[in-house]
């Protein structure tokens, strides 16, 4: 009798097995269709509660038709991976080096997960996938290794620059750029390692038991904190270097000076508060811009929400995000730059659009024992690129643009003599 009651059970186990597979199945198919055709109403209904809390309707109807113009037709989705609570697909992108992510909740089989990734490469790099544990959730990441080291190396942990960009320095569909992950490939070929990852609620990262609004300045420091921690305790390292890109080198130099790390390195960074970022940077865009950007901006500094945005504006200060705001002007790079007992590197281009050789020389003045490297042509995404401004943001959207290669020697030659 024992063994009848088993073999039921172990039938109904077999059967829900399969009937869940088969959801899957049917809504990945469901949802490939519907993207195919441009349906987004119809996708959207494939869509869990975590989605649907980030993408309203009327977003989604917004952005579906700009990501088909930008990424073109799919491939019908693969099986990729199994996380916790999730299964991930995968499916390449028609007109572009990037596979779209899709995450199944594992009890609901509805979409909890959206993001793009760059497609895998057949580089002979050794790589590996690396995650840290915080109490918020998980945070996924990619270790890059020299080719067979078989002794202590230094290691360069890469923090990347504000908004959703991801572990390789890509952010929205369209602007892959692939920096990160171009400059992870040439430090292993001088036998330095590397880490770069998926900052909260990017990427990979997206299974936080957090909220968007509930984001703050200080949950990216803490975060970054455990990625050096884990690093300090990893034997294959000899040192532990921080390189922190436009607002990662806030982060970054913070960081260094809690972690006591072997090395700082700015790419870009500002030399003033975010809030007097924000001020010029939207003055430049226009007036009407700025005429509706700043009173938000300068409410935000006074640590006080907005609930009515302009539309023109709301891509930078939607409500979503201005408790972040509001935590990240609380500090200002001199203040923090001055405090680092290590070697510092601060390296600009003349040809970045967003932060400028000016941001630079003040945080040389403010760390006066810095090492300075201005390196002409070289844009924010530390490439080559034309001083006029459209010209310049093309460049964004070529993935296979080499690296500027002074860029690349001075942050070798730097790590090299630490």
């Amino acid at each position: 009798m024992k063994k009848i009651f088993l073999f039921i059970l172990v039938c109904i186990s077999i059967s829900a097995i399969a009937q869940n597979q088969q959801r899957y199945q049917q809504n990945i198919k469901s949802f490939y269709k519907y993207y195919q055709s441009g349906n987004a109403d119809s996708s959207y209904l494939l869509f869990g509660e975590t989605m649907k809390k980030a993408v309203t309707p009327a977003r989604w109807n917004a952005m579906l038709p700009q990501i088909k113009m930008q990424m073109g037709s799919l491939q019908p989705f693969k099986y990729l991976s199994k996380r916790p609570g999730q299964f991930v697909y995968s499916s390449p992108a028609e007109k572009s080096a990037v596979d779209l992510m899709l995450a199944l909740d594992s009890s609901t089989s509805l979409v909890e997960g959206f993001f793009f990734l760059p497609r895998p490469s057949t580089d002979s790099l050794s790589k590996t996938n690396i995650t840290v544990n915080t109490p918020k959730g998980n945070l996924y990441g990619t270790l890059a290794m020299p080719a067979g080291a078989t002794v202590q190396v230094p290691v360069v942990l890469i923090i990347a620059g504000s908004g959703p960009t991801d572990r390789n320095g890509n952010s929205s569909p369209g602007y892959t750029m692939n920096s990160y992950k171009m400059l992870a490939a040439e430090l292993s070929k001088s036998g330095i390692a590397s880490v770069r990852y998926d900052k909260r609620m990017i990427g990979e990262s997206t299974d936080s038991k957090m909220k968007q609004e509930d984001v703050r300045f200080e949950d990216y420091l803490n975060d970054a904190v455990l990625w050096v921690e884990k690093l300090q305790g990893d034997s294959r390292f000899s040192k532990v270097i921080i390189l922190g890109h436009s607002e990662g080198s806030l982060i970054g130099m913070m960081v260094a000076q809690r972690t006591k790390a072997n090395a700082f390195v700015s790419v870009a960074g500002a030399g003033e508060n975010a809030y007097d970022i924000l001020k010029r940077q939207t003055e430049q865009a226009s007036p009407a811009y700025a005429k509706a950007a700043w009173p938000i901006l300068d409410s935000l500094k006074a640590g006080h929400t907005v609930s009515k945005v302009d539309p023109m504006v709301s891509a930078i200060l939607d409500p979503s995000i201005q408790p972040y705001m509001i935590s990240w002007f609380r500090y200002n790079p001199l203040t923090w730059i001055s405090k680092l007992n290590m070697p510092v590197m601060i390296i600009q281009g003349t040809t970045d659009l967003q932060v400028t050789v000016d941001d630079a020389r003040r945080l040389k003045v403010a760390q006066p024992g810095a090492f300075l490297k201005i390196i002409e042509g070289m844009s924010h995404i530390m490439k080559d690129g034309p001083a006029d401004r459209q010209a310049n943001f093309e460049t964004y959207k070529q993935p296979d643009l080499p690296l500027n290669k002074e860029f690349v020697e001075t942050v070798i030659d730097f790590i090299k003599r630490v």
